[in-house]
């Protein structure tokens, strides 16, 4: 009988990067000139993989930008800063043991390259958590695309069926409901979740916890 799962987006739903990915988002835009931009900006810029988030942040480039090469300096900045100031959201620890306790297997499906998020689950002390952390570069395509999802639920040997999809951004709730599962929209976050719909939204994983307990 196939099992239950929870997969969680990364960044704005189990931590909080934007300081670290603006830093070398501002480092890589100096590489090509250009002034520093906001911590806001930026994030407004994240959400869709590490080359969609250059090709935002070289937009004002004058002539052509070679993005292969942006994007190699973009992930050298961000391995040597992704972990100044990143953090767990307050209350993650004990809403993934929570999860845990309530026999739910549990899965991060990030945008942003595998590596890093390991690194960051791994020096946060939550990779013991999860049976698979999954990247941008961990399948052929991204979220919002559902493929992601499927192939980490059927890794699981999970259903669709009573799983979750718990994140921050809108391409977590269209993955999330065209693979099949519940989706949850965490509030707290600096996602864009547009007008997708959801089954839960929550000001914190606690909440979330609480209803899956309730059986929801």
């Amino acid at each position: 009988m196939a099992g239950r799962a929870v997969i969680f987006d990364l960044d704005g739903t189990l931590v909080d990067s934007r300081a670290d990915l603006a830093a070398a988002a501002n480092l890589m835009r100096a590489d090509h000139g250009l002034e520093p931009v906001s911590v806001a900006q930026v994030t407004e810029w994240v959400g869709n993989g590490v080359v969609a988030l250059v090709e935002r942040a070289l937009a004002d480039v004058e002539g052509e930008v070679a993005v292969h090469d942006a994007v190699a300096r973009m992930k050298a900045h961000y391995a040597e800063h992704m972990l100044d100031r990143t953090g767990l959201y307050p209350g993650v620890k004990a809403a993934l043991t929570g999860i845990a306790e309530l026999g739910f297997r549990m899965a991060v499906l990030t945008n942003k390259p595998e590596a890093p998020a390991r690194t960051i689950c791994a020096h946060l002390g939550i990779a013991a958590y999860f049976d698979a952390i999954a990247g941008g570069d961990t399948f052929p395509v991204l979220k919002p695309d559902p493929a992601p999802v499927r192939a980490l639920l059927a890794q699981l040997d999970c259903a669709p069926l009573g799983s979750w999809l718990v994140g921050d951004n809108y391409t977590d709730l269209v993955a999330g409901r065209t693979a099949g599962l519940s989706v949850c929209y965490c509030r707290y976050g600096f996602g864009d979740p547009r007008e997708e719909p959801r089954q839960l939204e929550v000001e914190s994983l606690a909440d979330f916890v609480q209803t899956l307990a309730r059986g929801g």
